[in-house]
């Protein structure tokens, strides 16, 4: 697992997922103390405290049907605003759109 703070309000982590032999890339980014995750991969408990210092998670946001992720373990710690594809209605909370 790499984490990278790219500036004071992005973050960038990544790792090696060797069941889709692919590396997976998740970003992070801060606006007035509210945090978007994008495509959220679970990171470990050092991480997730840095990335805490960066605002409060308040959205999550999945570009694919595919890139699902973790984005469920972070909404059960978070409870943010999740944004999908429709297809991954099912799936989700009710609090996405």
């Amino acid at each position: 697992m790499e984490f990278c703070r790219v500036s004071p309000a992005f973050v960038i982590w990544y790792t090696y997922d060797p069941t889709v032999k692919a590396d997976l890339f998740s970003t992070a980014f801060s606006a007035r103390n509210e945090l978007t995750l994008v495509d959220p991969i679970a990171l470990p408990a050092p991480y997730c405290t840095e990335l805490d210092s960066l605002g409060r998670v308040a959205n999550i946001v999945v570009t694919n049907a595919n890139h699902l992720r973790d984005t469920l373990k972070f909404a059960g710690t978070y409870s943010p605003s999740i944004f999908a594809p429709s297809e991954l209605n099912a799936e989700l909370p009710h609090n996405h759109t």
